[in-house]
């Protein structure tokens, strides 16, 4: 009996495949719904915004699918802020969002305010652009000057300050700085108007020495002689005429004090005078003396270096009749005496010498009371005995 080995036989049968795999955001191709038989092939496709990660055919090889993919998201590059700009809110940055854009104020935005990320991951447009705003020239203000920094290399752009001043003799109304605004319009300008201060007390006082009126300002400084300066402690500080028409300082002079230097002490008292001078605008305080009196009793004021002066009238010297006729007898020998002098120079040519002293005869002529000197014949101003 001849034996046989028997060998055993292996059988592989392919199942088919079943559900498709799941891929989020993404498509497929498949025509047929269940099972799917041995060499089946599908083909996804990403959805927009998003890109195939791995293969994008999945084959049925018996008993499972072949193949893995993945869609992930993708986005279009982020961007910057133009500069003096913003970007609205928190763009995503994804395939068909829109991006916003916005201008800082005083800025113009060129180019849209909008862009579009498209599925080529770029943007519709170019990113725009914040311009500042302009305004127009400021051109010039009649009596005056103007001045504007450039730090920036740019005149009349937004934010732009002007300031502006008055030539000598002109006052600003309005304010000094005018400054570009947001909207490209210049604020209010001022203008220059011709001082129109009235004349202030004081003016025209007597002592003044120099005075410079500078524009809005007057200057005004006092002669080198006793006087009364009103208002502004130094010479440095000047009388400002102020934008409303009016002086700073009401009254501003310098005064003349009046000179009472050689008034007769020997009749008369004062008691507030200063080195020989009553200040401006005072009442002189004085009286006289020796039972003299006082030739009016009104105040006496002085007025910018001007006033009336005082004067005592004192009793005059009445002499008793037997005084009378020996002042009358030595006067007439006097008298006498000086004719004789005179005749003899005059006769004989010859000086006429008593007690060594040269001849002087008081003579009483139209001209009032003279001394004569017999060598010149020059008059003087007598003087009193005493």
């Amino acid at each position: 009996m001849t034996s046989s080995s028997m060998i055993p036989v292996i059988t592989y049968v392919l199942s088919d495949c079943g559900s498709l795999p799941v891929v989020e955001n993404s498509s497929n191709n498949a025509t047929v719904q269940g099972t799917y038989p041995v060499n089946y092939a599908v083909r996804f496709k990403c959805n927009v915004g998003h890109e195939p990660d791995g293969t994008v055919v999945i084959v049925c090889g018996g008993g499972g699918w072949q193949g893995e993919l993945r869609c992930r998201e993708v986005f279009c590059p982020a961007l910057n802020p133009p500069d003096n700009g913003m970007i609205i809110g928190s763009p995503s940055y994804k395939v068909g969002s829109f991006i916003t854009f916005e201008c800082n104020e005083g800025y113009d935005l060129k180019g849209s305010s909008q862009l579009l990320c498209r599925t080529n991951l770029q943007f519709d447009s170019s990113p725009p652009v914040c311009k500042v705003k302009m305004c127009p020239g400021f051109g010039a203000v009649e009596n005056g000057r103007t001045f504007q920094e450039t730090a920036g290399g740019i005149e009349n752009d937004y934010g732009s300050v002007i300031k502006v001043t008055c030539n000598s003799g002109y006052i600003i109304h309005g304010t000094s700085h005018v400054t570009c605004k947001v909207d490209g319009t210049w604020s209010t300008r001022p203008v220059c108007k011709g001082i129109s201060c009235p004349q202030f007390e004081g003016m025209n006082s007597n002592c003044i020495d120099k005075f410079l009126l500078y524009g809005t300002l007057y200057y005004m400084t006092c002669i080198n002689a006793p006087n009364t300066r009103v208002a502004g402690p130094t010479e440095d500080e000047p009388n400002v005429c102020k934008a409303d028409g009016t002086w700073q300082f009401i009254e501003f002079a310098c005064y003349c004090n009046c000179n009472l230097t050689s008034y007769d002490r020997n009749i008369m008292k004062i008691s507030n005078l200063a080195q020989g001078y009553l200040p401006h605008g005072e009442i002189l305080q004085w009286s006289c003396k020796n039972d003299c009196t006082k030739r009016t009793t009104d105040a006496l004021k002085c007025v910018d270096g001007e006033m009336t002066m005082p004067q005592c009238d004192c009793p005059s010297f009445t002499a008793s009749p037997a005084w009378a006729i020996l002042l009358i007898v030595v006067g007439g020998i006097s008298v006498i005496s000086g004719v004789g002098v005179l005749a003899y120079k005059k006769f004989f040519g010859k000086n006429l010498h008593t007690d060594g002293d040269q001849a002087k005869v008081a003579m009483n002529t139209n001209d009032g009371n003279v001394e004569i000197n017999a060598e010149d014949k020059s008059k003087n101003p007598l003087k009193s005995s005493k």
